[in-house]
């Protein structure tokens, strides 16, 4: 009656053992599994941080440009004026209508 209590109980810690050992081997394969999806993950993420950093440098281009177009801007803005001036104080001119608008835009 003892051996046979020992045999079963040696038989539910051997089917507990092989159970443990099956679970262990699920843990593995999942871990492998999260680790590759995390692999991925990551190189997505690299990625993306690359087009960001990538873009980032494209809007600073951009804004550099726009920072040297509003200097120019000005600097035609001024060149415009001058032209005007010249047109208007040139006793050949013709046509009044450059030198009103000229005016106009002084004033306001």
């Amino acid at each position: 009656m003892v051996k046979e209590s020992l045999e079963t109980k040696q038989k539910i810690l051997m089917n507990a053992l092989f159970l443990i050992k099956v679970n262990v081997l699920m843990s593995d394969a999942q871990t492998s599994a999260l680790k590759l999806n995390s692999e991925k993950t990551i190189k997505e993420i690299n990625k993306k941080y690359e087009e960001l950093n990538e873009f980032n440098k494209n809007l600073q281009k951009i804004y550099q440009k726009w920072e040297d177009l509003k200097i120019n801007i000005t600097d035609f803005q001024h060149f415009e004026g001058l032209l005007k001036n010249a047109i208007c104080n040139n006793s050949q001119n013709d046509d009044i209508n450059i030198c009103v608008l000229n005016d106009k835009t002084i004033k306001n």
